[in-house]
């Protein structure tokens, strides 16, 4: 298994890194951090991924 690490994002408010575990060459899983919390993340609970 291979981690990927991504970061910090220009344009973006705060700090924002990307995880990505990659296994057999697709993502077995992903992860954000953003330690800035706002409150927008509110909005999306119990929403459906896209």
């Amino acid at each position: 298994m291979a981690r990927l690490i991504v970061g910090p994002f220009n344009r973006v408010e705060g700090d924002l890194e990307v995880q990505l575990d990659v296994v057999d060459g697709r993502v077995a899983s992903a992860r954000v951090n953003a330690p800035m919390y706002r409150g927008f993340e509110q909005i999306l609970v119990g929403k459906a991924a896209l």
